[in-house]
């Protein structure tokens, strides 16, 4: 093994053990989904009922939950190109984080629609939402890779 494979190797295991290190604390956010789906079937279920919402407030909602998606994976795709230079760990961890809370928003819009609208519709749609986002925006240790191979292959560079 080269001297350079080596230093590769050593990165590698750097980021992946950072990678943990950050995944240990935000795995949680994965179960919101399933703490929301539970809350919004509990509402549907017993909750006394409320007057029905103004016209535009749940489009406005649903919208709310299927454009954090949206944005999350932009902010995914052009994440190369944000924040150069600097502590590359830090700006990974702040990316992954916004990228995690991204991904679980709509659920916390079901949360607070669902009891207003006593939908089933409406809970499945910001379920399967931020589903959608968990699957696709959820940071892996793969992309910590990319991003922090990126900006270093861009480093070494200029």
């Amino acid at each position: 093994m080269s001297e350079s494979e080596v230093q590769i190797s050593a990165e590698a295991q750097r980021i992946r053990a950072e990678y943990l290190r950050w995944f240990r604390r935000h795995a949680l956010a994965l179960a919101v989904p399933l703490a929301s789906l539970a809350w919004g079937q509990f509402a549907i279920a017993s909750l006394p009922a409320w007057p029905q919402p103004p016209a535009g407030l749940r489009s406005m909602l649903l919208a709310l939950a299927a454009g954090s998606v949206v944005f999350g994976r932009a902010l995914k795709k052009r994440a190369v190109d944000a924040g150069s230079g600097g502590d590359v760990f830090v700006a990974a961890r702040r990316l992954s984080r916004d990228l995690a809370v991204a991904a679980v928003a709509p659920s916390v819009v079901g949360a607070v629609l669902v009891p207003m609208t006593r939908s089933a519709l409406d809970l499945y749609l910001t379920l399967g939402f931020s589903l959608l986002g968990c699957a696709t925006m959820f940071p892996r240790a793969s992309d910590w890779a990319r991003w922090i191979g990126v900006r270093h292959g861009s480093e070494g560079d200029a």
